[in-house]
């Protein structure tokens, strides 16, 4: 009796990629990889899943007249987008926001499509410090997808509140940042007025 084969191939609109056949990965990508369990279960494996691994999935089996299973993945990738507001003297130039020291910080960052597979769960980080105080949330469920709004607020700002601000959600690629600069009052009239 014939040993049969499985092969896996990535479906996605016109494009047709070869992933594995037999016990071997035809792939270059270094995320994707088979394991195989006797007597005939051949699992494809794929770590960190993107946007771009979207589309059908083709399972092959080398019987005649040929076994075909399909399945259908559809990644919703989060996106974030960050807001800021407040209380003080506020100049927007790209991602730089510029405070006058005692004013309120607020940072507004909303994810849509956030799934639960990461847990829903928003990151705050000034630099590589970790915040973990002065952080509301509010999570609202749609049919399709999560919503969350996380709010960063910080009274009676001083210079050492300066930084790079950055939420996340899941993994760095679904991220936003600011730059936040906290000056005196004269400080912030010349930087206004350059």
């Amino acid at each position: 009796m014939a040993t049969l084969e499985v092969t896996w191939v990535h479906r996605k609109s016109d494009d047709i990629q070869l992933l594995t056949v037999g016990r071997q990965v035809h792939s270059s990508d270094q995320r994707i990889s088979l394991s195989f369990r006797y007597p005939n279960n051949w699992r494809l494996k794929i770590v960190y899943i993107t946007d771009r691994d979207d589309g059908v999935y083709e399972c092959q089996v080398s019987t005649h007249p040929p076994t075909t299973m399909k399945t259908y993945l559809r990644v919703d990738v989060p996106t974030v987008r960050m807001s800021v507001t407040g209380t003080g003297d506020v100049t927007r130039g790209g991602i730089d926001v510029f405070y006058k020291t005692g004013s309120t910080l607020e940072i507004v960052c909303k994810v849509v499509h956030a799934g639960s597979n990461n847990g829903s769960k928003v990151s705050w980080y000034r630099g590589p410090q970790t915040i973990l105080t002065g952080i509301t949330e509010r999570t609202s469920n749609d049919s399709s997808y999560t919503t969350i709004v996380s709010i960063l607020k910080i009274k009676h700002v001083q210079k050492t509140h300066s930084g790079n601000y950055t939420c996340l959600v899941g993994s760095p690629s679904a991220s936003a940042a600011v730059n936040i600069h906290i000056l005196n009052g004269k400080s912030l009239y010349r930087c206004l007025n350059k």
